[in-house]
């Protein structure tokens, strides 16, 4: 009995989850709270709350859509919460970068949000690089173990003594770096590409408009000329990405 009650209750949090989808599509982000607030709440009491992440992520989308930042800021807390907590219950690194490039937005939001919504230029930095660097800098640390399974060699980070593997924050970074060192890092975003530079004294980042989708087919164009040795071709695409 008990077991068809927490199957049920399962069931309404996932409805409760759609209905919010379909209200957040159809353009009513009010009505999608309430619907992801149900499903999060039912989730909860299943102490299944690492599955209420789609529900958070949901009500974070719509009071971005209500212009409250307050709100959003607060829900992105406990999405990027759970985003990590599921990426800990994930073991091969195989797993851990398939659940990264489908889920890629999440990251994305908070860093499109965090600089353009909040300004904050240094959070947007530092949201970048722990996606990008955690799991590069887990391997670093610990080092890696290689296995195979049936779906192929698996790569992941070696068992035993923990060690820190957060990535390195902007201010860190920035303290690690020599004198005359400069680092360039780019966030490529669904409609915009932000530029940060980087030196020991100071930061300035820019935006350029320009779809990811367009990049990438500009990238691999420039690519194909490369391995094709195409030296005109590649140097004019080559100074062309340089001058985004």
């Amino acid at each position: 009995l008990l077991a068809n009650e927490r199957m049920g209750q399962n069931m309404m949090a996932n409805a409760s989850l759609k209905l919010g989808d379909l209200y957040r599509a159809s353009g009513d982000p009010s009505s999608a709270l309430g619907a992801y607030d149900e499903s999060s709440r039912l989730y909860e009491g299943l102490h299944f709350a690492h599955y209420s992440y789609s529900a958070h992520k949901g009500k974070f989308l719509s009071h971005l859509a209500l212009n409250n930042d307050a709100m959003a800021q607060q829900e992105l807390q406990i999405v990027l919460g759970l985003f990590d907590e599921y990426r800990e219950k994930i073991q091969e690194e195989r797993q851990k970068t398939f659940f990264f490039d489908r889920e890629q937005d999440t990251y994305d939001l908070a860093i499109d949000f965090t600089y353009f919504r909040l300004g904050d230029q240094r959070r947007a930095f530092d949201y970048a690089e722990s996606n990008r660097a955690r799991n590069l800098r887990e391997l670093m640390h610990r080092g890696a173990e290689v296995t195979e399974s049936e779906s192929g060699i698996n790569v992941r980070a070696s068992k035993g003594a923990e060690s820190q593997t957060d990535p390195l924050t902007l201010t860190e970074i920035q303290q690690q770096l020599p004198e005359q060192v400069q680092v360039v890092q780019y966030a490529v975003l669904d409609k915009r590409l932000l530029i940060w530079h980087l030196t020991r004294s100071g930061i300035v980042s820019k935006s350029v408009e320009l779809e990811s989708a367009k990049l990438k087919e500009a990238v691999e164009k420039t690519l194909r000329q490369i391995g094709q040795r195409d030296e005109p071709g590649s140097a004019a695409s080559l100074k062309s990405l340089y001058n985004l």
